[in-house]
């Protein structure tokens, strides 16, 4: 008599099967790193010269502040499209791994490789379900390998903080403000350029692992 379980697996792989993720993966790793350099380029750039001019060490022509501020709008149109870029690549990354987490036998998932996509655009839901999708797929990993991933703590509260400064600074804006406001502004854009790179890299490093511990289960 045949045991239930493996009919249960027999089923779920025949209506997932797994499919290299290879590819996506090294595309996604490419844009999270380009997102995380930029970021960081962006805000030497603007700690470069913002604050020594709020110090007073530094002297500005307007047309050395006009340049600086077409140079730093530039820049940060290049960071937006390097984050909608990564973001859907990173989507179809997710629901691909999704997939083939269930073909490759997963138990307990809760969020299907829709809803891991999808749930990203849904208010209130998109502030957890992301987060429970990859910790599902990272759980149903090879028996003998950690249990949790730091990497995914890191990108998705570094994701979080980022998103929830950058609605206090408007980064894109001009250089011309009140000079009491310069040190906020700074802080505010630091702190979001720095969450926003560490959360780039921590997923750099997320999605390798991820691929790396599916294709050993693939391999078994």
């Amino acid at each position: 008599m045949s045991n239930p379980k493996d009919n249960m697996m027999t089923k779920r792989q025949r209506e997932y099967t797994f499919r290299p993720n290879d590819s996506l993966t090294q595309l996604v790793q490419l844009l999270a790193a380009l997102v995380c350099l930029s970021q960081l380029l962006s805000w030497l750039l603007l700690a470069g010269t913002a604050l020594p001019k709020a110090l007073g060490w530094l002297e500005l022509s307007d047309e050395v502040l006009d340049s600086l501020t077409r140079v730093a709008e530039f820049g940060a149109w290049v960071l937006i499209g390097l984050l909608l870029c990564s973001g859907l690549v990173f989507l179809c990354w997710l629901y691909r791994a999704a997939c083939n987490a269930r073909a490759l036998g997963a138990q307990g998932m809760q969020v299907s490789p829709a809803w891991a996509v999808s749930g990203f655009f849904v208010p209130i839901i998109h502030l957890f379900l992301p987060y429970q999708a990859v910790k599902e797929i990272w759980v149903n990993g090879p028996v003998d390998s950690e249990p949790d991933s730091i990497w995914l703590r890191i990108w998705w509260f570094g994701l979080l903080g980022s998103m929830a400064l950058s609605r206090f600074a408007d980064i894109s804006a001009g250089w011309e403000t009140q000079d009491g406001e310069w040190g906020i502004r700074l802080l505010l854009f630091t702190l979001s350029a720095w969450l926003t790179a560490a959360s780039a890299y921590a997923l750099l490093r997320l999605v390798g692992e991820i691929n790396r511990r599916q294709n050993r289960l693939a391999g078994e």
